[in-house]
This record gives C-alpha cells, sequence and structure tokens, in this order.
C-alpha cells in the first residue's frame, strides 16, 4: 500500500505514519512504541505535578501508578472532565 502524495502532511507526523504501515506490514514495533512514550511522558507528568504542588517530594508506585496515602497528588493524575464530555467509568 502506498500513501498517495496528496494525503501527506508533511514533516515528522508523516514519519510517524509510514513507521505505522511498515509495523502493520512487518509485525515489528514501532520506533515510538506506545510503552515506551507512555513511560517517557509519565516522567514529564509527574514533575508537572510536583510543581504544581509546591515542588514537593512525591513518592510514587510505578505497578499501580498512584501516589499512595496523597489524594492531592493523585488528583492530577486523572483529568476533570466536564459534562457531556466524560469518559465512562467502564471503557
Amino acid at each position: 500500500v502506498s500513501v498517495p502524495a496528496q494525503a501527506k502532511f508533511g514533516g515528522i507526523i508523516d514519519l510517524h505514519f509510514d513507521d505505522f504501515i511498515d509495523c502493520i506490514r512487518t509485525r515489528k514495533k514501532p520506533k515510538a512504541d506506545v510503552e515506551e512514550v507512555h513511560l517517557s511522558m509519565a516522567l514529564c507528568h509527574l514533575a508537572n505535578i510536583s510543581y504544581r504542588l509546591g515542588n514537593r517530594k512525591l513518592k510514587f508506585d510505578g505497578a499501580t501508578e498512584t501516589f499512595p496515602n496523597d489524594d492531592e497528588a493523585n488528583k492530577y493524575l486523572k483529568a476533570n472532565y466536564r459534562k457531556p464530555w466524560v469518559v465512562p467509568e467502564k471503557v
């Protein structure tokens, strides 16, 4: 399958699309694997949460992806959506 030139967006997004199509063909992992990206972005989010809470030290449990015994920090782990744009409890 080839992507027509008019369907190209330009820049780095095309590299992601090309990599995605290549992964479908070869069954290999993408260059920007979802798990690796999740872990990388988690560090940014944790730093942001610490900053918002006054640069205080936080303890994070990677297995549960929560801050044990820290409700104030945990509230920043999930977005607050306004109705009607809500994510159901069971997706």
